[in-house]
């Protein structure tokens, strides 16, 4: 599955991420990150996509001792959405393509 992935990511990647955990990522549309960068901070983050092309990330962050990431993941996966639905309704516009309401 690391080969299906923008080139560089595989070194980007640090702790036990393999293929599995790459799929369950995939599959449920946003990932946690617990205390991994840095002590005390936890974190929830889902991809922006433009068309079905992923081009940005959204996530949020908090200290580990009050931010729950899993009680956030759905207003995250949802604010991702929504931009991506922007920038490709944008683009559309600016391609002259019919977009639809």
């Amino acid at each position: 599955m690391l080969g299906s992935y923008p080139a560089g990511l595989g070194e980007q990647i640090q702790g036990d991420v393999d293929d599995e955990v790459l799929d369950r990522i995939a599959a449920e549309g946003v990932a946690f990150e617990f205390e991994e960068s840095a002590p005390g901070l936890v974190c929830v983050a889902a991809p922006v996509r433009e068309a079905d092309q992923v081009v940005a990330a959204i996530s949020v962050a908090g200290p580990s001792h009050r931010f729950h990431p899993d009680a956030h993941a759905a207003s995250v996966r949802a604010a991702a959405d929504g931009i991506g639905l922007t920038l490709t309704r944008r683009a559309r516009l600016s391609t002259g393509d019919s977009v639809p309401s």
